[in-house]
Parts: structure tokens; sequence; C-alpha cells
């Protein structure tokens, strides 16, 4: 029996503009029963206007000479959420996600996409995404985001995807695809819990998670890009050997010198003295840098010093599993705008006095970190933090801590796994500061009783408990249900 498409249309968003409802999904699914020669009467592109009436937004309509049950319909929500039907052919006005399923047919998505102003999503689901159907996304040109599930993509459909204008992230995800682009050749294994943004000549973003092998070849095809602002590249420890990035990769992301946000883990222990040398040229051709993450890299002091004036315009800044020493954190200018600053191993309390000063920062994070009591009382005089993750950090005593919790600008501390905390010192903890997260995960001494107490009678609002072998499942339950308003953050070891 010949498959027709059947289009619905709900709004999805309400954003200010000339129309109240701006954003719409249309849905293009299979429909059994109609006839294979019955098409949906064909868009007037002159009739386009949308006006408002009382009752919500209305779209004109071409009058159509099928019955209302053998062409596809357009179902728009208005704004009083009255559901209206209308025969296709009508304009659809403001931005419209757009559903296909692998049995759409071509001529269907065609009349779809010049019937609508612009498609902020186009999503194939468990389709081929084909060469044809992205050489007509490419011809209608109103397309801005390609999204496609289990996708098969050819080298023919990887090469029209290069040359798309306009569209600003393509992801796909599952499945496995071959980029073709001249001169390069770039193959890519996707797995299920992989997303990967992009877009050859208009791509502002590019992510990997997993195990996804990003090459030298792949970085040179991300900068071809006109305006790539933010590049995160993730790598399993596991897959470290495969890593396929060398110096030249590095020179690669060097010349993307738009680049506001960088992300690499997990590639740094793969390169050789020469790569890290690589790693100080690139930073230096990176100005605009506002967020840097170089979680795990075997960099050393003398690796990043170099680039500091460059990076003076960083926000937020990852060195976790590095072998950065104070002398790196003492070259850090107040002058820098550094709100958040991830560090761990080697962190002390010569760091912690130096970023201290630092004028702006509000996050800093040190678990597992070597700090002492010292340490926590040059932290006490920062006049900006307001989060502090102590996490695992075993040199500490509960009258450092208290010390640390009586800075005023404090919010927020992190006291997981730390030694020596018994339920009497958090109690007296939470009611003499001002916080209002306390972070409690691992420690013996949160119980029941405890998590009532500090509801009851402090200012704390949240309490992150995960992982306290004293206080069980049935505790959770009813301290959340005892108080509604805070916010109790566990996942107990016990199921009492």
């Amino acid at each position: 029996m010949a498959i027709l498409a059947a289009a619905w249309i709900g709004a999805v968003a309400v954003l200010g503009g000339d129309s109240e409802v701006v954003v719409r999904d249309v849905q293009l699914n299979a429909r059994p029963g109609a006839n294979e020669h019955d098409e949906p009467t064909p868009v007037d592109k002159k009739d386009r206007r949308v006006e408002n009436q009382e009752g919500g937004d209305a779209f004109t309509s071409s009058p159509s000479s099928k019955p209302a049950s053998e062409v596809a319909e357009c179902r728009e929500s208005s704004n009083n959420n009255a559901a209206v039907d209308r025969p296709y052919g009508g304009m659809i006005p403001g931005r419209t996600k757009l559903s296909l399923s692998r049995e759409t047919p071509l001529d269907w998505v065609r009349r779809c996409l010049e019937a609508v102003d612009e498609v902020e999503v186009i999503s194939i689901r468990t389709s081929l995404l084909t060469p044809e159907l992205i050489d007509l996304i490419a011809e209608v040109g109103n397309v801005r985001h390609i999204t496609a599930g289990t996708v098969e993509l050819s080298s023919g459909a990887g090469a029209a995807l290069v040359g798309l204008n306009g569209v600003e992230a393509i992801t796909l995800s599952g499945g496995a695809f071959e980029f073709m682009t001249s001169p390069l050749h770039t193959k890519a294994d996707f797995h299920d819990n992989i997303k990967m943004y992009l877009s050859m000549r208009d791509l502002v973003r590019f992510e990997t998670y997993s195990n996804f092998q990003v090459s030298d070849d792949v970085l040179g095809m991300i900068g071809q890009s006109r305006g790539i602002t933010e590049l995160i590249l993730r790598n399993d420890d596991d897959l470290r050997r495969k890593n396929l990035i060398t110096g030249e990769g590095l020179r690669e992301i060097g010349r993307m010198r738009q680049l506001r946000s960088l992300t690499m883990h997990g590639f740094g222990p793969s390169l050789d003295h020469s790569g890290l040398s690589d790693l100080e040229d690139m930073l230096l051709g990176l100005p605009n840098l506002e967020e840097l993450s170089l979680y795990g890299w075997p960099v050393e002091d003398h690796h990043l010093t170099r680039c500091l004036p460059v990076l003076q315009r960083l926000k937020f800044l990852d060195v976790r599993g590095t072998k950065l020493s104070a002398h790196f954190y003492s070259a850090i200018d107040s002058s820098w705008s550094l709100e958040t600053l991830l560090a761990s191993n080697s962190f002390g309390d010569v760091a912690a006095g130096a970023v201290s000063d630092l004028p702006n920062l509000t996050r800093l994070e040190i678990a597992s970190s070597g700090i002492t009591d010292e340490g926590l009382a040059l932290l006490q005089r920062s006049v900006s933090l307001r989060s502090l993750n102590l996490n695992d950090v075993s040199g500490i005593s509960p009258a450092g801590i208290r010390l640390v919790a009586g800075a005023t600008s404090l919010k927020k501390l992190y006291l997981g796994d730390v030694p020596g905390l018994n339920s009497t010192f958090l109690f007296e903890l939470a009611r003499d500061s001002l916080l209002e997260l306390l972070g409690l995960s691992e420690q013996e001494g949160v119980n029941h009783r405890l998590v009532r107490d500090i509801y009851s009678r402090t200012s704390v609002a949240t309490l992150h408990v995960f992982k306290c072998k004293n206080l069980s499942k049935a505790d959770i339950e009813s301290l959340r249900n005892q108080f509604p308003t805070k916010s109790l953050e566990a996942v107990s070891k016990t199921l009492k």
C-alpha cells in the first residue's frame, strides 16, 4: 500500500517578536492508506503573511482540491492552547522544528521547507541522510541545525555536508560515517552516547564524547570554519593510546584565533616533549580564550607561564591532574578576570595565598589537594570566593575548616570524605556560618538527626549526602517529605 506523509505543527516555545508563537514542531510521518499520487496543494509563496487575531496566531492557507483526510494537515497550537487544524499549503510563520521519518518522500520535504520562514532544526530519525536530501537543504537554504540519529552517512553525503552554507550545527549520533573533504580524508566511528556538533563553514561549536578519535585532519577540517568559538574534545583513559593528535593538530587549533572555549581531556599523555612545546605555541595564538581545560595534561610551569600574558581574558581554568606548582599560580596577575579555578594534586598553601588575591575568583575546586589549615586561613581573606570544594583533602582540621567557613562571601562548601569530622562539628559549622550549601558526601557523621537539625535550625538550604552509610533510603525519603522546600541530594549505599 502506498504511503504518504502527514504533517502536524505544535507551538513549543513563546518568544518575543512580531508573532507570539515563533517556534513550532513540524513532523512528517508515514501514514498508510493514502494514494501515492495524492499531494498537498502547492504552496503559494506570495501567500505568506501572518496575521495576529484575537485568540491566537493565524496563517492563511491556499485552497485545497483534496479532501482533508487525503492531504497533509498542519496543526497549530494557538495562544489559548486550542488546537486548530488547517489544510497544508499556508505559510508556517516563525522558526520551525521539522522531524522526518525514513519513509518521508523527498518532494514532501521540499514542500515543507519551502513553506516555512526558517527551520531551526531538521531531525532525521532512523533514516539515511542522503546527498540528495543534503542538496535539497542547501538549495532551500533556510535550515540552521541538522540532527540525525542512527545515521549511516555515505562519503558523498559527507562531501555534501562540507559544502553547506548557513547551517550552524549538525548533530550525529549512532552508526558510522566517513567524511571526505579535499584534500582531507577522515574516518570516524560513532557510538550511541556520542554527540558531535558540526558545520563546516559556519561551525561555532565542535564537541566530542566517549571514544571518538580526533585526528589532525579533523582539526584541520574544523579550522576551515569562519566562526568556531567552542572546541570540546574528550578522550577516555583507555583510549589515550589511540590518540591521533600530534603537534600539527595543536598548531591547527592555534590558528583558530576566535576560540573562546577550549577543552582537551585525555590527550596530553600521548604527546612527547615536542608536543608540549607545541601546546605553548597553540595557546599563544588564542588571545580570545575565556575558558581553558587541560585536565590530565603533564604540563609543568614552564609550559604555561610564557602564555600567561596572552591568557588574561580567562574566566575558567581547569588544570587538574597537571604538574603545575605554586610558581605558576603565583604568576597569575591580579588583573585577570579569572572566576573559576579547578586544581588538585600539587595545589598547596603557597598557591592558596596566590589565588586568594584574585578579585574575581568566585569558585575554587581543589579536591585531593595538598592544602593545610595554613592555606585555608589565606583563602579566608578572599572577598569574592563563594564556592570552595575541599573533597578528599586529608591535611585539614576542623579548626581550619571553621575558619574558612567564616568568610562572609562563602556560600558553598564541599567536605566530602574529609577525615575527622563528627556530627557535632558539622552541625555547629552549619549553624555558625552563612553557608547555603554544604557538601557532606561519604561522611560517617551524617545521619537522620543531623540532617533534620541542619534544616530546621540553620540557614543551609541544600545538602549533598552522597554515599553516606548512616543515612538510609527511608531516612532520605522521610527528610524530603519533612522539608519539602529544602534540597537533599543523595545516593545511599543502604537500602533499608
